[in-house]
């Protein structure tokens, strides 16, 4: 693959950078963060990276915190391109990876306000012509 990095090198490379920010900072989601809804229903997306680390240490957190994961939590992935996310069989039943074109359009009416929180990670490479405005309007309508 001239002139890009291998599908496992990329995916590598990403969960160093992923580790590393967790790591230093000490918390998957900041503190300041009110989680005003219902902790048994909260609607949660994570955008890019493509690993799917963020939203399963989420996961993972919400389990612990709540005793199990009830089946009410969404955990939704979406990438711009899902190749590089884990199989969909090794993922618990309410977490989904779905594939999402936020700069191409106006995003998808039916998500318009339906999450809580949302996650973005290195989304940086793909906005173009250093215009990110798409993708903050596509963001924040889903909020």
């Amino acid at each position: 693959m001239e002139g890009s990095l291998h599908h496992a090198q990329r995916s590598t490379l990403a969960a160093a950078a992923y580790y590393g920010w967790k790591n230093t900072l000490g918390f998957i989601a900041h503190p300041a963060v009110a989680m005003n809804a219902d902790p048994y229903a909260l609607k949660i997306a994570h955008i890019g990276t493509g690993t799917s680390l963020w939203l399963l240490d989420l996961q993972q957190f919400l389990t612990k915190r709540l005793g199990t994961l009830p089946p009410t939590i969404n955990l939704d992935f979406y990438d711009i391109d899902a190749s590089t996310t884990p199989s969909s069989a090794w993922l618990p039943s309410n977490v989904l990876i779905k594939q999402l074109p936020l700069f191409d359009s106006e995003g998808p009416p039916n998500l318009h306000n339906h999450y809580d929180l949302i996650h973005l990670s290195n989304l940086a490479p793909y906005i173009k012509d250093n215009n990110p405005d798409q993708l903050v309007r596509n963001v924040f309508s889903m909020l």
